[in-house]
């Protein structure tokens, strides 16, 4: 019978011992034993995982190793400080796995070898001691029993002395000979370990230059990010918006549906821009629970062959929900889904993502291939496909050839949740495929908001009860009106305008007003210019539908020529001018230059960028402090780990309140570490809005927010 046993070593300050091997040796008397038919007399070695973890399966000493009786297991681990070793008897009545520290199985080092019962593999040839051995028989012609054979001839025939004497020297030159032989093998053994410990060195190397390339991996995903978020605050298209808030109504209320043009052949190929809003309305879930929003399905709902969509999936530990990209796949005949799998890399709440997935029913292989797929503009890219470059999110691949029954109908926006989109790209077969739909919310936008509109494919799309679009307002946000921060109607100015032609020569043809005597057609004879552009109706540049260059006569523009409206829209940016270092107690204090002005009533959007270095013990936390309103700030990093090694865990947190603090952001000692954040606040009062920065635990080395780190805005 065989149990496995586990082991875990690690040093004294709690680090493992990573990589290190651990020697198990079978001790029976002084050396050896028997297990079945076959002669243990070699070591075993277990190699330890980066958690300082492993095990191996052995014969229980009662019954699984036959002899001698009295055995037990020592390991050692290799290259410890001070040496650590277990002694362990292993028996039948134990469970199937045991920890090599359980306190029942510890045993003490044996006596010395009895006669009878110490191994036979140091052996001496029969009649080395002819006179000894035919007197005296030894039971074996083992070393102990020989000698233990020599000791009773001594004590029985004192005429023997001086031979014995002569015989037990030849032994002891045997002795001598074999202990030259075990320190020779020590030397090959020191040598091997020597070369395992440089091998140790190569694999640590070669790990650090895998963490470099996974740290230069994130900072491309968070410059990826900071791109689409640039991308997202200078859009201005009509955008769809998808889903049923607060977690009731059908699934299709949200969405548009319409029957599908074609079955698709060899496969199909979806692509989004979508914008994850934060779910709200939904009570208090539990740990996993999940909420899809699908940015495309085809088939009927609740048996959906396809669905390429968002995953809300709720975190208990950070009492929020992460968002993932998630691919299903429903073969023709299954009665539940064939795959369906989200990525494990997360996507960012509030932000432009540009996701596609890629079904391949045959992938080249002979089985089907699902690929969820994420927009990448910097670092190496999985694939490049459809004018773009793709990293690979999630990957599924089938045992079989896949099949695609009935699909329709078709459906964006299907599911709970909140996300806007611009437009879905629908083809048969891959991304180089018949594009078989492309519905746009500008089209939606102009049949109207609740009425059916048809894409340039002639698909006719339904919207349900619950299907919006998210329209900017006319003019770059500014209204029309009859006041200095609106704009008034062109047909209006334009009738104005040529009333005032109307007036020619010398004369007054609508005798409805004095007529100067000294007015030119270039109104040099106008003392007041103002006065002159209010009387005929051609207003200020403030008020003008339209600018034209004849417009600005010195040639320049000022801001009091701008609407405020307008002046807020042009993004606004801040820098950090020199390293700002946090305080070594783990207070707060603010980070210099990431300050925005704010006045009541206003909404401000910000996306910023903050690089920081520090040591890993001290690690990093981001608040801010501003006047009462609205404050959605989301904050993106590295998550902290126990100990100082690169995590590839993302981390996010949100800031909802003045003080709000977020935590657990790490920072690796001897590198910079981004930190990109975005969000908005809607002031109810004047003030100034600030961020701040500490330690996440004190540290005499500070956590220093570096130069150049910036916060754009505008409202």
């Amino acid at each position: 019978m065989t149990k496995t046993v586990t082991i875990s070593a690690a040093r004294a300050n709690g680090d493992p011992y990573a990589h290190h091997d651990v020697i198990v040796t079978l001790i029976a008397g002084s050396a050896g034993g028997v297990v079945g038919s076959t002669v243990v007399v070699e070591s075993s070695t277990v190699r330890l995982d980066a958690n300082g973890a492993g095990s191996i399966p052995l014969a229980t000493n009662d019954t699984g190793v036959e002899s001698p009786t009295g055995s037990f297991y020592r390991f050692t681990v290799a290259g410890s400080s001070p040496t650590i070793t277990r002694s362990i008897e292993l028996t039948d009545a134990l469970p199937s796995s045991v920890s090599w520290t359980l306190a029942g199985i510890q045993v003490a080092d044996p006596t010395d070898p009895q006669r009878d019962v110490s191994s036979d593999y140091v052996t001496v040839p029969v009649d080395t001691l002819p006179g000894v051995e035919a007197a005296f028989p030894p039971a074996t012609q083992s070393l102990t029993n020989l000698l233990a054979s020599i000791d009773e001839g001594l004590t029985a025939v004192a005429g023997y002395a001086g031979s014995i004497a002569g015989d037990l020297a030849t032994t002891q030159g045997e002795v001598s000979t074999l202990q030259t032989d075990v320190s020779t093998a020590q030397s090959a053994a020191d040598a091997a370990q020597a070369a395992a410990d440089a091998a140790q060195a190569a694999a640590d190397a070669a790990q650090a230059t895998a963490d470099g390339a996974a740290t230069e991996a994130d900072n491309a995903e968070a410059l990826d990010r900071i791109a689409s978020e640039s991308d997202g605050r200078l859009n201005t298209a009509v955008q769809f918006s998808l889903g049923i808030p607060g977690g009731s109504g059908n699934f299709a209320d949200g969405g548009y549906t319409t029957t599908a043009p074609a079955s698709f052949t060899t496969g199909l190929w979806v692509r989004a821009t979508v914008t994850p809003l934060v779910l709200t309305g939904y009570g208090t879930p539990s740990d996993g629970d999940s909420v899809f929003t699908g940015m495309f399905v085809a088939g009927d709902p609740h048996d959906w062959l396809q669905r390429f969509a968002v995953q809300h999936r709720w975190d208990a530990s950070a009492s929020a929900y992460r968002l993932y990209a998630y691919g299903e796949f429903t073969k023709d005949g299954d009665t539940s889904p064939t795959m369906n799998s989200a990525s494990t890399r997360e996507i960012p709440y509030g932000m432009p993502t540009e996701l596609a997935v890629w079904l391949q029913l045959d992938n080249g292989d002979g089985v089907w291939e699902v690929q969820v797929l994420r927009r990448t503009h910097f670092g190496t890219p999985d694939l490049t496909a459809d004018g773009a470059e793709w990293v690979i999110l999630e990957r599924s691949v089938g045992s079989e050839l896949g099949t695609l029954g009935a699909t329709t109908p078709w459906c964006i926006g299907h599911g709970h949740g909140d996300i806007h989109m611009p437009d879905v790209q629908i083809r048969d077969g891959g991304p180089t495929g018949t594009l078989l739909a492309n519905p746009t919310a500008a089209l939606a936008a102009a049949a109207g908001e609740g009425v059916a509109f048809t894409d340039a494919q002639g698909n006719v799309w339904t919207p349900g009860p619950d299907a919006m679009l998210d329209v900017p307002s006319s003019g770059g946000g500014v209204s029309l009106g009859e006041t200095s921060t609106t704009a008034y109607r062109g047909d209006r100015g334009k009738t104005a305008y040529d009333y005032s032609q109307a007036h020619t020569g010398a004369t007054d043809p609508h005798g409805d007003r004095a007529y100067a005597a000294a007015l030119v057609d270039d109104l040099s004879g106008v003392t007041n210019a103002s006065t002159a552009r209010t009387n005929l109706g051609l207003g200020s540049l403030a008020t003008l539908s339209a600018i034209a260059s004849a417009d600005i006569t010195d040639g320049t523009i000022v801001a009091a020529d701008l609407a405020a409206s307008l002046l807020g829209r042009i993004p606004t940016t801040v820098t950090v001018a020199s390293d700002v270092p946090s305080p070594t107690d783990g207070t707060f204090t603010n980070t210099t230059g990431l300050a925005v002005p704010v006045v009541n009533g206003s909404t401000y959007y910000m996306v910023g960028m903050r690089g920081g270095t520090g040591v890993h013990a001290g690690a990093l936390r981001v608040s801010l402090t501003c006047p009462t309103g609205e404050v959605r700030l989301s904050v993106q990093g590295k998550a902290y780990a126990s100990t100082a090694t690169v995590s590839d865990t993302a981390y996010s947190g949100e800031i909802l309140a003045s003080g709000d603090i977020v935590t657990n952001l790490a920072v690796i000692t001897g590198r910079s570490t981004l930190v990109p954040f975005q969000g908005r606040f809607t002031a109810t009062a004047d003030g100034t809005l600030q961020i701040q920065h500490s330690q996440r635990t004190a540290n005499a080395t500070a956590t220093t927010v570096k130069a150049g780190s910036y916060l754009t805005y505008h409202t």
